[in-house]
């Protein structure tokens, strides 16, 4: 959505009081595997089950989020009319939703990084990424006429 607007606006509001991590699925998948090859390695059958919180480290609101999705874009020569800079922010109270969103739903991974003795790469990197992936898919569909 941030792409398009990107592509389409000269200027945005974004909601700045609202907190997360971004996390990929991609994430989600390699950490996984990571525990469970860790765990095979060490052998035994102490396996510490339990319920862990896993996204990735860092966190960012709304806006920030936006900003750096425009930036990171625009270093990998997306042509878009939106500069990160012209992403104003906004309290979540002037952008009503019928869902009603969390102000803070970063999640602790204290107890997931201890028993797996693992540390989360930043939110940004995990971003950084996608775009990357999706700018990519973009230009090849764009350059096989599916665009």
């Amino acid at each position: 959505t941030i792409l398009r607007l990107a592509e389409e606006r000269d200027h945005l509001t974004v909601v700045a009081d609202q907190y997360g991590a971004p996390t990929s699925a991609a994430l989600l998948a390699d950490v996984t595997a990571q525990v469970v090859r860790q765990k095979q390695r060490e052998g035994g059958d102490r396996f510490p089950f339990g319920l862990y919180h896993l996204v990735a480290g860092g966190e960012t609101n709304w806006c920030d989020y936006a900003r750096f999705i425009v930036s990171e874009s625009m270093a990998l020569d997306k042509r878009i009319k939106l500069a990160p800079d012209a992403i104003r922010p906004i309290p979540a109270s002037e952008y009503p939703t019928a869902a009603k969103r969390p102000a803070n739903s970063r999640l602790d991974t204290g107890k997931f990084r201890r028993a797996f003795n693992l540390e989360l790469p930043d939110w940004t990197i995990g971003v950084r990424h996608v775009l990357q992936q999706v700018l990519a898919d973009g230009e090849s569909q764009v350059a096989s006429g599916k665009w």
